[in-house]
């Protein structure tokens, strides 16, 4: 008798393995889209973070554009002032964004640039999901922008969100 209550202890979890990983719907494929989606959008920040760390370190300037002119040109294929470069995939729609993908807005204070607070000033971005916040400031006087910040619209339409060590919901940003 005992031998057959481990055959059927071990037959109902081989039956609970194959609901879970091998019937449709059973996995959490919706979660997994969703992170592969954020995971992209955190992969276009990052990169064109990178593309305006080093346009600052080979200038010492920080644009507040995305056309040909501004930061447009210099991703991959582009020619500054004459081309706009490949710009990255927008993770929602499947297309290569645009200039009008990237929201420019300027920061009334410094410490606006890192603020992470939601209901803050990263938190105001709304927009088509996908698309870029490009947040600078520029202090009174100055010849141009010397912070600047980049925030995520997520897939509701709103600034990208995590959790930190703590719990806390917080504004995911990029910054310099």
């Amino acid at each position: 008798m005992e031998a057959r209550g481990g055959v059927l202890t071990a037959g109902c979890v081989a039956l609970v393995a194959l609901l879970v990983f091998c019937v449709p719907g059973c996995s959490n494929k919706a979660a997994e889209a969703k992170y592969e989606k954020l995971n992209a959008l955190r992969i276009n920040l990052y990169d064109v973070a990178l593309l305006i760390h080093n346009f600052q370190a080979d200038s010492g300037r920080v644009f507040t554009d995305f056309s040909e002119n501004g930061y447009g040109g210099l991703f991959a294929g582009g020619v500054r002032g004459q081309q706009l470069g490949s710009f990255p995939v927008n993770p929602y729609t499947g297309k290569e964004m645009t200039p009008a993908d990237f929201h420019v807005f300027r920061y009334a204070t410094e410490q606006d640039a890192y603020d992470q607070s939601v209901g803050g000033p990263n938190d105001l971005m709304t927009g088509q999901p996908g698309s870029i916040g490009f947040g600078y400031y520029a202090p009174p006087g100055a010849a141009g922008p010397t912070r600047w910040t980049l925030v995520g619209i997520d897939a509701d339409g709103r600034s990208y969100r995590a959790k930190d060590s703590t719990g806390k919901a917080v504004i995911v940003v990029y910054h310099d």
